[in-house]
């Protein structure tokens, strides 16, 4: 009976000093694409190869946020990137720029959203993952303070805080 009993708190605290499961982000391959292509972005001595590069690394970006799990990731990596997450991490913001010019740049960005559907009849409800590219439309906005913005019609920034 003691040895019974010896083997079940054994296995008790085997149970409670277990390691979590770690999160495996099916994307990896990926984010060291991007890296590449914001090297491309930062270094490229012509513009267009900064924005060739770009259209690239935006397409890589989309995609994987288009995996429920990247709202988790850890993009710290990925130079020139500002990932902004709320208190909550079910919202994000993912911006970027590139220098065109001397002194002009140019902006782009996703933001990212998360919510758990309602449950369903036959299980739990999912998790709804929603991305939008942000349109930079600063150029045409100019100074007017209080039109309305969406995610095809932004003024162009990198967010730092939320």
């Amino acid at each position: 009976m003691r040895t019974f009993l010896c083997f079940i708190i054994i296995c008790s605290f085997q149970l409670t000093f277990a390691k979590k499961k770690e999160v495996v982000f099916n994307f990896e391959s990926k984010v060291d694409s991007m890296i590449m292509f914001a090297d491309s972005i930062l270094n490229s001595p012509s513009t267009i190869g900064k924005l060739n590069a770009n259209e690239k690394y935006k397409k890589l970006l989309k995609s994987v946020l288009n995996d429920s799990l990247s709202i988790l990731y850890n993009f710290h990596r990925v130079p020139n990137l500002s990932v902004v997450s709320s208190p909550k991490n079910q919202f994000r913001i993912y911006t970027w720029t590139i220098r065109t010019g001397n002194s002009e740049f140019d902006y782009f960005g996703f933001t990212q959203y998360q919510r758990k559907a309602n449950n369903t009849f036959f299980g739990k409800g999912q998790i709804e993952n929603f991305v939008y590219e942000l349109t930079n439309k600063s150029s045409s906005i100019g100074d007017d303070e209080l039109i309305q913005l969406n995610s095809s019609n932004w003024f162009g920034c990198v967010y730092y805080e939320l």
